[in-house]
């Protein structure tokens, strides 16, 4: 994911059905309102870091899964592990 554009791709095809919801938790008032949907859209490619833990390197992972984070008008859009996401 390279731009806001991109981004706002990825929840325009949360909104319209075009990507697969494969996690969602909403935390409620006692979580300030949060909601975390985690989707697979193929439309966006993205780049998850996790570090190496043998040897301390940040190893990049090219990934279409994304979790899309927020409350009200507030919205985050992020990379997440596509090998958690299955």
């Amino acid at each position: 994911m390279q731009s806001v554009e991109e981004a706002q791709s990825v929840v325009d095809a949360l909104h319209t059905g075009n990507a697969k919801i494969v996690d969602f938790k909403n935390f409620g008032k006692a979580g300030g309102g949060i909601t975390q949907v985690d989707v697979e859209y193929k439309g966006v490619t993205g780049t998850f870091y996790t570090r190496n833990l043998e040897t301390g390197e940040m190893v990049a992972k090219p990934t279409n899964y994304f979790r899309v984070e927020g409350s009200g008008d507030k919205v985050k859009v992020f990379p997440i592990n596509p090998a958690r996401s299955n």
